[in-house]
């Protein structure tokens, strides 16, 4: 049997502003094209190594994969372009009279959570169901560890800041950062919004309190 994969997304996707305004413009159909593209994507890029936000793929693919027409394709992708950011290049090749459309579909950082690459509260993860384990015992799921991705220094105090904590964020951020994502015990840090929820989010660190505070333990 082949390998089955699927990806994750969030469940209230429908009311993401774009999205929302996408089924706006478009209704539900347009919307389930957008996951259909989402699932090329995902075809293209399962079993690349490094992380990737685009995919090429044919005009004729796309009009049969999407039911649309050439024509109507071109609009359909110029409205998800302007409500989900998601853009479209189109490559003429021609092969002795016939002309052939090329197209790259490329996707956000912020649609790439939706696919392989799972970025959401912190880490990166993908789930891959396989045949069974090494015994052939046909148990179990591969599920590959989480790849830790550290936050740029904007994230993370915005994401402080949205919780109330916004004076501890950068020497949080130092503290981490200088360690290579490491905490007290040496321990890679798997999930950094966890880490500040549990270490840094005290009461005494609040805006408006007086000094924030280092943590004994994290």
């Amino acid at each position: 049997m082949p390998v089955k994969t699927w990806f994750q997304h969030d469940m209230n996707c429908r009311k993401k502003d774009g999205l929302s305004e996408l089924i706006a413009h478009g209704g539900m159909e347009d919307y389930g094209r957008f996951w259909v593209l989402q699932e090329l994507y995902m075809e293209s890029t399962i079993h690349k190594d490094e992380p990737v936000n685009k995919f090429m793929t044919t005009e004729h693919i796309l009009c049969r994969e999407l039911h649309l027409k050439p024509k109507t394709l071109r609009v359909y992708l110029e409205l998800i372009s302007k409500t989900c950011s998601v853009h479209s290049e189109f490559i003429s090749t021609s092969f002795g009279k016939q002309t052939h459309n090329k197209v790259i579909i490329t996707l956000p950082n912020i649609l790439i959570y939706m696919g392989k690459r799972f970025r959401k509260n912190g880490h990166s993860e993908i789930k891959v169901k396989g045949k069974g384990n090494k015994k052939g015992k046909g148990k179990g799921e591969s599920k590959p560890a989480p790849k830790f991705i550290p936050p740029t220094l904007e994230e993370f105090k915005a994401y402080c800041k949205e919780k109330g904590y916004s004076g501890i964020a950068e020497k949080a951020f130092e503290y981490y950062d200088t360690a290579d994502w490491k905490d007290s015990k040496g321990n890679q840090v798997k999930n950094w919004k966890q880490k500040l929820i549990s270490v840094w989010f005290k009461e005494d660190n609040r805006e408006g309190q007086f000094q924030p505070s280092l943590p004994f333990l994290d």
